[in-house]
């Protein structure tokens, strides 16, 4: 299977700036910024926008508030082509999602991306921390009422427009870190600022903690897409969908390197 990814690094002025950035110990904001701008011809929304895989995983995002506002959520999935039985549990539909982006893959021949797989691994954790947060209970015992019960938030306002931030806050930290992934290891023990990959791992935690509060420009974005249309949910287009998708990717960059939205 084909693999491509979101964009080479190369050796530029503008790259060599994020590594001064970074050991000197700039914060996680600014080396995203200085990173957004070495990698501004591969890495920008318009482009990713584009992405099959993306735009597949935001429907599924979208769908499954679609479903918790229907009468019945299993039937809903399966009526979108998700293989889940009648009172499926989180891990059931974490792994059904988890299929239904490889066969996306496959029909489009095969063709993976960064991005496809970046977003496919931050709709399953906006899902899983969604769920989570009603209750310690579904995390050491849960039975089929609890996850249905769960379930059944997904599509309310408050609890879409955090599926949604998580979602896009995971997309841009997990996209970033592909990235400095290329460089930052080679520099453990070499640079002042990362003397162990206990450190290295302690920065890629704050690079997240600032992608997931910059992402509340688009937290507020989903509160109101989703009030926008919550009445035409059932036959919402895909064209609709892809306009979600790419505002909230726009709405990302934007405020990650300008600080607003």
């Amino acid at each position: 299977m084909g693999h491509t990814r979101i964009g080479r690094m190369g050796r530029s002025k503008t790259w060599r700036e994020v590594c001064a950035f970074f050991d000197n110990n700039a914060a996680a904001g600014t080396v995203a910024i200085a990173v957004l701008d070495a990698v501004h011809k591969s890495f920008n929304y318009e482009r990713l926008a584009n992405d099959l895989m993306f735009t597949e995983a935001t429907g599924l995002l979208v769908q499954l508030g679609i479903a918790s506002q229907s009468k019945d959520f299993a039937g809903h999935l399966r009526n979108i082509g998700l293989d889940v039985s009648d009172n499926p549990s989180l891990p059931e539909v974490k792994s059904s999602i988890d299929n239904y982006m490889d066969n996306v893959c496959w029909k489009s021949g095969g063709q993976r991306t960064d991005l496809g797989e970046v977003a496919k691994q931050a709709l399953l954790g906006a899902l899983q921390t969604a769920v989570n947060k009603h209750g310690d209970q579904l995390l050491w015992n849960p039975s089929q009422e609890d996850y249905q019960t769960a379930f059944k938030h997904l599509g309310k306002a408050e609890e879409f427009s955090q599926l949604g931030a998580y979602y896009f806050g995971d997309i841009m930290s997990r996209s970033l870190q592909v990235y400095l992934s290329k460089e930052l290891p080679a520099r453990v023990g070499i640079s002042d600022r990362i003397r162990s990959i206990h450190e290295l791992e302690l920065f890629n935690k704050e690079l997240k903690t600032h992608c997931m509060e910059t992402a509340v420009v688009v937290k507020d974005f989903s509160t109101e897409w989703l009030g926008l249309h919550k009445h035409k949910l059932n036959d919402i287009s895909k064209k609709k969908i892809s306009g979600f998708a790419t505002y909230g990717l726009e709405k990302m960059f934007k405020a990650m390197k300008y600080g607003k939205d």
